[in-house]
């Protein structure tokens, strides 16, 4: 049986879905990879995410990375594929490889399609870039930790398309390729809310699904600086700076609650704090902006749309924040995994 794959390699998280139906999330950490200490056994074959070490030869090269959780806690030089050029950084490729092979599963041929996507700045401008460096792989893979099997991934095929066109595919259409809502008509918009940026895309329902690329655009800003503004202030409390991961692992796992120590006056005195006050702060800051800058884009044609989605991860933050819209708006089914699920739609019919 075909495979089909479907990767969207976030700046925050990477997530991936295959036609069979098994999906992943992870955070966009690459670390280079070491040999280390491991105390808990993972030699008991169990799939664990949190522990992905891989060895990748590809090219002629081969690369030893840690990979999302464990970048995170093991490695002093991890770090979120950030810049325009991420596309010509292996490590970001890795992302994308080491997200193919933990959906595989039992399939040991070359995949059918891998569907990715691109920020809609750079869609037009890297779209053939990234098909070609991914049509000409043909790479091994192997886990180190974290108990997937190894693999020779190659892809037949391979499609790109724009961030958030896929989320809204995902709202609009169902597996079957039917639409969901016959009562939707007119302009319908989606804001995908990520890490780093904020895609937001329209359409015309009424126009045979046109995209209307006038009033589709992306913010430079994301839940990324939430974290950082939050990270400011709290500094700013205690006088002292503080490591990022660790800041963003307590802010995102730990419900913005963490003990912090340092000396004072020749002794170390130990702190709760609370953050979600200020945290719940910046990221009301960051909604109004997004919506300020989307109402500054769509104009008075905001009167013709009829809903807007809200997708991504960020989306799960925000969300309350936009029940003072014009608009009425509506979260997403799965909103951070939206993009993956609409891209692999986007494929079945291609």
């Amino acid at each position: 049986m075909s495979l089909k794959v479907s990767v969207d390699a976030g700046y925050g998280f990477t997530k991936v879905i295959s036609s069979k139906g098994k999906q992943a999330v992870f955070p966009s950490l690459v670390g280079y990879g070491r040999d280390r200490l491991n105390l808990l056994s993972e030699k008991d074959g169990k799939e664990n995410l949190e522990n992905l070490q891989v060895v990748i030869r590809d090219g002629g090269e081969t690369y030893n990375y840690f990979i999302g959780e464990l970048a995170k806690r093991e490695s002093e030089n991890a770090t979120y594929i950030m810049g325009t050029d991420r596309l010509a950084d292996h490590r970001a490729k890795a992302l994308v490889l080491t997200a193919v092979a933990v959906v595989m599963g039992d399939h040991n041929d070359s995949v059918e399609e891998l569907a990715l996507g691109l920020p809609l700045q750079y869609y037009s401008k890297h779209r053939g870039e990234l098909q070609k460096a991914f049509e000409q792989t043909k790479a091994e893979i192997s886990f180190v930790s974290g108990g997937f099997v190894p693999k020779t991934i190659e892809f037949n095929r391979v499609s790109v398309y724009p961030q958030a066109a896929g989320a809204l595919w995902a709202q609009l259409f169902n597996d079957k390729g039917e639409f969901r809502n016959p009562k939707l008509s007119g302009l319908v918009g989606l804001i995908d809310i990520g890490f780093k940026t904020t895609d937001f895309i329209v359409i015309d329902l009424n126009d045979g699904m046109r995209l209307r690329s006038e009033l589709s655009g992306t913010i430079e800003q994301g839940m990324r600086q939430v974290i950082e503004n939050s990270q400011r202030w709290f500094e700013l409390q205690v006088g002292n700076s503080v490591d990022p991961n660790e800041f963003e692992h307590a802010m995102l796992k730990g419900d913005c609650q963490f003990t912090y120590s340092q000396y004072i006056g020749g002794q170390r005195i130990r702190k709760e704090y609370n953050l979600r006050p200020i945290y719940d702060k910046f990221k009301a800051e960051l909604a109004t902006t997004i919506k300020e800058r989307v109402r500054q884009k769509w104009g008075s044609r905001i009167n013709f749309f009829h809903m807007v989605f809200l997708a991504g991860g960020g989306a799960m933050a925000l969300h309350k924040y936009f029940d003072d819209f014009e608009l009425e708006s509506k979260l997403c089914n799965t909103p951070q995994m939206s993009n993956a699920k609409g891209f692999l739609l986007m494929s079945s019919i291609n």
